[in-house]
């Protein structure tokens, strides 16, 4: 069920960005390069849509929250991403900001099944590790006051953690190269899985009973929950408040976050929350079993209006942290000097050749997902309450319909006709809807994912263009490596029939 779509119009004629996608496209290189205003029309035929102007407060005093929006047919393609999310099954939610202002959220399906209560903008995900990003916050806060080092010994602040061979620091912690087993992994060999039972301190007394690790810190990468579990445990002895009670101080409360909060504790009500549903068979069962009181690898509850909130720091921040966006995405290294993926709470990627720092998030159900283009300055989050879905697919999935024409521009130099003229083997390259396609007479089209830099993936296959598209390279592991060049003039006569052309096996 599509409960509610909003944008945000109390901004400055400049930010306002172009999202509404019609005949002629507005994304014509960048979406911060955009200055053009959208006109809204109203339809008196339209259904009414719920509203919610987020950061009217910060633009525009007494803005109307309420504005009809129609013309649905030129709003994003988002419905249709969201199409086989039914009314009555578990399903997602989903916002968008560029430039820190809120372009659109929606919401997809039930948040309770039992009750039949729809998803919407204000419903309370459990978000899984998309905590990582506040915990991380929380602690380079810290460092940036002095109250820690990153580069402290954590025996410093926990004395109870064994002295191994070298030292785990904070920043060992906070980028993954500690060493330290999985909290998971040691619930699951104990028998005990992720349950409710198994509160901070006996999490802690597992960590703490580790006599050896995976490895000498900072000498490799090894995704481990554990390593954040210990960092929230730092800023409640550094601080002397709990992590919950010191991010809403520092985080939550600057940003605007009024429905945001780490749940440490398993009795408190969660009001508009989603449960969490997996699949069984054609029906869905209930898959959320209560809340744990460990937090800081997981543990936050919050809204995609909330999150929103959140990723605006990125591109105007709100909070004491300086430097946020810097802060956030500046990637560990190990001790040799190569450099990590991972930076505070975010993976450094990129997708379709554009720069991003995005988290998922997979606990009881819940799947979540955070995706940040920084050069856009766009970020999408994508929170779910099914296990059988991929938000991340959502996410780059808007990401390809916003910037479509971009992408399609990109790509538009690559179209052509292409030959290896040894073995008179022929391919077409066209383009359809942004994507790359490679054509022969005796297959079906075969459609490539741009992985950027002219590179191209199916499968197993790849092609690789030159920079001046006059030839690309296609490796398979049937066939190897092969070079075909682009036929520029191209008579009929010059084509092959089709029994003497040959048949190169791609």
């Amino acid at each position: 069920m599509r409960v509610g779509l909003v944008f945000n119009f109390a901004v400055k004629s400049d930010q306002l960005l172009g999202v509404l996608r019609g005949p002629e496209s507005l994304h014509r290189s960048s979406l911060r390069h955009v200055y053009s205003l959208l006109f809204i029309a109203l339809l008196a035929t339209a259904p009414p849509l719920t509203g919610v102007l987020l950061f009217a407060a910060d633009h525009a005093e007494g803005a109307d929250a309420h504005d009809d929006l129609a013309r649905q047919g030129e709003r994003p393609q988002i419905d249709e991403i969201f199409a086989a999310i039914a009314p009555d099954d578990p399903g997602c939610a989903v916002s968008i900001t560029c430039g820190g202002e809120l372009l659109l959220q929606d919401a997809y399906g039930s948040a309770n099944l039992d009750y039949g209560i729809p998803i919407t903008s204000e419903t309370r995900f459990s978000v899984a590790s998309l905590s990582k990003q506040v915990t991380a916050a929380a602690l380079l806060l810290l460092d940036q006051h002095g109250e820690v080092d990153l580069d402290d010994d954590v025996r410093v602040y926990l004395p109870e953690l064994p002295e191994y061979r070298a030292p785990i620091t904070l920043r060992h912690l906070l980028h993954h190269t500690s060493g330290l087993r999985d909290i998971i992994h040691l619930l699951q060999i104990e028998g005990r899985g992720l349950d409710r039972v198994t509160g901070r301190n006996r999490l802690l007394s597992y960590v703490f009973a580790q006599r050896d690790l995976n490895f000498r810190p900072g000498s490799a990468y090894l995704y481990s929950n554990t390593g954040y579990v210990l960092i929230a445990e730092v800023i409640e002895r550094v601080t002397g408040e709990s992590l919950n009670d010191y991010a809403a101080r520092n985080l939550f409360e600057p940003s605007k976050m009024e429905q945001t909060h780490f749940h440490d504790d398993p009795t408190r009500p969660i009001p508009d929350r989603a449960m969490s549903y997996i699949r069984r068979g054609t029906q869905f069962g209930e898959f959320y079993r209560g809340h744990a009181d460990w937090i800081g690898a997981r543990g936050l509850v919050t809204t995609v209006e909330d999150f929103a909130l959140w990723s605006r720091n990125f591109s105007d921040n709100r909070t004491p942290l300086e430097e946020f966006a810097e802060r956030m995405t500046e990637r560990g290294s190990t001790d040799t000097g190569w450099q990590l993926r991972y930076a505070s709470g975010l993976y450094a990627g990129t997708y379709r050749g554009i720069e991003t720092f995005a988290h998922d998030g997979n606990y009881m159900g819940f799947r979540t997902q955070f995706l940040y283009l920084p050069d856009e300055e766009l970020a999408i989050s994508v929170f779910c309450n099914r296990a059988d879905v991929s938000p991340y697919s959502y996410a780059v999935r808007i990401v390809d319909e916003l910037l479509a024409d971009r992408f399609e521009e990109e790509l538009k130099r690559y179209a052509g006709e292409y030959e290896h003229e040894a073995l008179r083997a022929r391919y077409t390259v066209t383009l359809r809807d942004g994507d790359l396609y490679l054509e022969h007479d005796r297959r079906p089209p075969q459609r490539f994912v741009h992985r950027g830099q002219g590179e191209f993936a199916s499968g197993s296959r790849r092609l690789e263009f030159a920079d001046d598209a006059e030839y690309f390279t296609v490796r398979t592991p049937s066939v190897g490596e092969l070079t075909f060049r682009r036929r520029d003039d191209i008579h009929p006569d010059d084509i092959l029939p089709d029994d003497e052309s040959s048949d190169d096996g791609l």
